[in-house]
């Protein structure tokens, strides 16, 4: 009998145990400056590890109709993409078609130098970065910016 109670106890452990250093995601949609945004973050309790952002800006909503116009606005993206491209942790990149752009830009907080984010204005990072990035923090100021969560 204490054998069973003993074994069930430490099912129970590792069951718990298991569910506390599990990986999760939040995604939150809104807009900035007539772009479409999607930020998603994965996190590990209160830490975010991995931040993910995909930006669509549709030509009309900037009355761009002409090729030459279309292509004038990838090539400005472009010249602010490659800012990113040397910076640990980050990658960064646009695609275009004939009615949008797409910028993916993806950070990974366990690799990045939070003082080359910050230098670069890659993100906004609020507070003390000793511990990480605060999930809670950042869910907090994200919907303060208007967005709201994606279930």
């Amino acid at each position: 009998m204490k054998l069973m109670v003993g074994c069930l106890l430490c099912t129970m452990m590792l069951v718990l145990l298991s569910a506390c250093g599990k990986e999760e995601t939040k995604t939150f949609t809104g807009e900035q400056n007539r772009a479409d945004v999607e930020m998603t973050y994965t996190y590990k309790g209160d830490k975010v590890l991995k931040q993910t952002s995909k930006i669509t800006i549709d030509y009309k909503d900037f009355n761009v109709t002409e090729d030459s116009q279309k292509e004038e606005l990838k090539k400005q993206l472009e010249t602010e993409s490659k800012k990113f491209q040397d910076i640990k942790g980050v990658k960064e990149s646009v695609k275009s078609n004939d009615n949008q752009l797409i910028e993916n830009v993806e950070v990974d907080y366990e690799k990045a130098d939070f003082k080359e984010l910050r230098d670069n204005n890659v993100v906004d990072i609020i507070g003390d970065t000793d511990k990480g990035v605060s999930m809670k923090k950042s869910e907090k100021f994200i919907k303060e910016q208007g967005f709201k969560e994606k279930k």
